[in-house]
């Protein structure tokens, strides 16, 4: 587990890192700058600033891609020179399979979650924090309903930050099994990549609630996006966990049939 850990927090992980800040950062930095002539009692809260990349920015499309980037690109090295083969002679299926979820959930959500948090710490120095109570100007209009509601007034909204941060952690963990999924059926590097992100597109337009003839389906950022109730988290978590599940049953049955032709 030790070596898995090591190769896929590399060089690649904090280019997906990198990415991902920036993804996050653009639209405030761009905001920021439009309302630089305004005096600071108006201008968007440290909130405001953090969470507004994730709701108008490209953090939505671009982090399957960038979740899946270290872990996706390293399974298709491993395929590509048999490295893979190696690995489970030594020890077994069973256990490659667990070291290969874990290391890439891991890396998956640190990735993710390491990017939003460098972001909001960035914003709560420069913008002013967010204090409805004191300031009603800093408060964001959830509905009544959104479970950030009650949260937006408590400590500076700490829970919504680290609500947040859990669930596009979790959110970017489950999307790099996507990722290393499609290296195991096709080990191309664009494919690692490009399959988590055309999927994540595809349920953003909301092709499953076409195909499924369904009156509504959860967007794939619900578990943290700005219109988000209890009812929502419940049904969001089970989709995830059908994708997870599905995701290690396909990678289960090809790595196996891989390891019998060999042998």
């Amino acid at each position: 587990m030790r070596q898995e850990i090591e190769m896929v927090f590399g060089r690649r992980f904090w280019l997906s890192v990198a990415i991902m800040l920036i993804c996050f950062s653009g639209y405030a930095a761009l905001e920021w700058i439009a309302v630089g002539n305004w005096p600071v009692e108006v201008r968007p809260s440290s909130l405001q600033q953090t969470i507004g990349g994730i709701f108008f920015g490209g953090v939505m499309l671009l982090m399957p891609l960038c979740a899946s980037l270290s872990s996706g690109l390293l399974q298709v090295e491993e395929l590509q020179c048999a490295f893979v083969d190696l690995r489970i002679i030594k020890s077994s299926v069973h256990k490659y399979i667990v070291q290969k979820f874990t290391a890439s959930f891991l890396c998956g959500a640190t990735s993710v979650g390491l990017a939003f948090s460098i972001h909001a710490i960035i914003w709560n120095i420069v913008a002013t924090p967010c204090n409805p109570i004191v300031n009603s100007y800093t408060a964001i209009p959830f509905a009544n309903n959104c479970i950030y509601y009650s949260w937006e007034a408590f400590c500076y909204g700490l829970p919504i930050y680290l609500w947040m941060l859990l669930w596009i952690s979790f959110c970017g963990g489950m999307w790099s099994f996507v990722g290393i999924t499609a290296a195991m059926y096709i080990p191309d590097k664009i494919i690692a990549i490009a399959v988590p992100f055309c999927i994540y597109y595809l349920w953003h337009c909301g092709f499953p609630q076409a195909l499924l003839n369904l009156k509504w389906f959860p967007h794939p950022a619900d578990l943290y996006n700005d219109a988000l109730t209890w009812d929502v988290v419940g049904i969001s978590l089970m989709v995830y966990a059908l994708l997870g599940l599905t995701c290690l049953a396909l990678y289960s049955i090809r790595i196996q049939r891989r390891y019998k032709h060999e042998k």
